[in-house]
């Protein structure tokens, strides 16, 4: 195969290709789908699973996930995340593919201190870190979402303040389409991710502060007027940030419900996780979340499962009930 490279504007000189797709070819996408495919389901076979649980009698492991490029290996052990990276590594490369190592980061979630492991690859050793970003969400090796809301925090903030002057402060621009551009925005980029986030009223506080800045620039009005936040909400006809994470929450509940018992998004989230529990006040966890939400709207979980095999009732039930 004989291609070009566009550079500013100019083509480079013709050369050969002899593996690999063109750049923008309608069949890169799916050719390395299928090879990824395959290279999963190789190093299945080579690596280790790690017990996560049980649901429905059935025991619930975890060894990789995928999402394009991104790959995020799961172990237990050292052991087993060395011979997973190393697996991985070299069927990657009988495959005419290498691992970024600079890009390739180890981290070890845990509920006590930093525990520092050594994982190489191609005897060189990868950067252990105590926060990653992936796929837009933040993590941390603490396993809470006080990073992650922070970050959403911040890039709402940015957004807003990127806009706030040519939308949001401009009173020839009408209030509907201000909200309009919130929702489009601003709120998306906050939310992200919220559907399973084990949330606290810490955290919807931090993302409320940011909501309120946009809502008070769209009425011209700001916190030396001394307005309550209730009645600029009923001014420009929004409802309060708990409740929209709350829809948004029972919305991935329901959808996750619906799913087959064989899709792993449904087997995570009903799972029941083994092991010793640590000393202390458990963690406030998803399960917890949905239950408590539950508890306020009159439905234990259970009837809430029930419920949600119902795609229209199940709506219907989530966007009528109000948040006590």
């Amino acid at each position: 195969m004989r291609a070009k490279v566009r550079i500013c504007g100019g083509m480079s000189h013709e050369f050969g290709m002899e593996m690999g797709v063109k750049q923008g070819d309608s069949l890169s996408p799916l050719l390395f789908i299928l090879v990824m495919d395959e290279i999963h389901k190789v190093c299945k076979r080579r690596t280790q699973n790690m017990m996560v649980g049980y649901w429905n009698m059935r025991p619930i492991g975890a060894r990789a996930l995928l999402y394009a490029d991104d790959i995020v290996l799961i172990a237990d052990t050292q052991q087993k995340l060395q011979q997973s990276v190393t697996e991985w590594a070299e069927e990657l490369k009988r495959r005419g593919m290498i691992m970024n190592v600079s890009k390739s980061k180890v981290m070890v979630v845990s509920r006590g201190g930093r525990e520092n492991i050594q994982i190489m690859v191609s005897e060189e050793l990868l950067e252990q870190v105590g926060k990653y970003e992936y796929l837009g969400t933040m993590f941390s090796e603490d396993g809470k979402i006080d990073l992650e809301v922070m970050n959403r925090v911040r890039k709402g903030s940015t957004a807003y303040y990127a806009i706030k002057d040519c939308i949001f402060g401009k009173r020839e621009i009408e209030k509907r389409i201000k909200n309009h551009v919130y929702r489009s925005v601003i709120e998306p980029i906050m939310l992200y991710g919220s559907e399973s986030w084990p949330i606290k009223s810490c955290h919807e506080n931090k993302i409320r502060t940011v909501e309120m800045k946009c809502h008070r620039k769209s009425v011209g009005k700001t916190r030396r007027d001394r307005i309550r936040n209730t009645r600029i909400r009923e001014e420009v006809g929004m409802r309060d940030v708990s409740e929209r994470i709350e829809m948004r929450q029972l919305g991935w509940f329901g959808h996750i419900q619906r799913m087959g018992d064989d899709r792993k998004a449904k087997q995570y989230v009903n799972v029941r996780v083994q092991g010793k529990r640590t000393v202390g006040r458990p963690r406030y966890s998803y399960e917890d979340r949905i239950e408590e939400i539950g508890r306020r709207r009159g439905k234990s979980v259970p009837e809430m499962r029930r419920l949600a095999a119902d795609r229209r009732e199940w709506r219907r039930w989530v966007e009528a009930t109000p948040t006590l």
